[in-house]
């Protein structure tokens, strides 16, 4: 994994999330607060038929915020709690350097 990978690469990385899994964001209704609405980033995996699972797995804290907040904004900082939880839970990046072939 490359030094300056993106949040979106490590959680895709860390997870294994492949080309038939969902990943994205979705409201957590359980969290919501007033006006503000809770955000948390899941995961549904593709089962072997092609269905995805029943329920998701969710990768972050819930992120509170407000009607009209910037969608990519959200998103940046989804990504970038998901991956602050991914270093509390212990997971540390390396990077791969090539063999010197000199």
């Amino acid at each position: 994994m490359p030094r300056r990978a993106s949040p979106a690469r490590i959680v895709r990385a860390a997870y294994g999330v492949r080309g038939d899994d969902w990943l994205g964001l979705l409201a957590d209704e359980s969290q919501g607060q007033g006006t503000q609405q809770a955000w948390r980033l899941a995961l549904w995996r593709a089962a072997a038929g092609g269905e995805a699972e029943a329920l998701p797995q969710w990768l972050s804290p819930a992120l509170l915020a407000r009607p009209g907040q910037s969608p990519a904004a959200l998103r940046d900082a989804v990504l970038q709690q998901a991956v602050q939880a991914l270093w509390r839970q212990g997971w540390r990046l390396q990077e791969a350097f090539a063999p010197d072939v000199h």
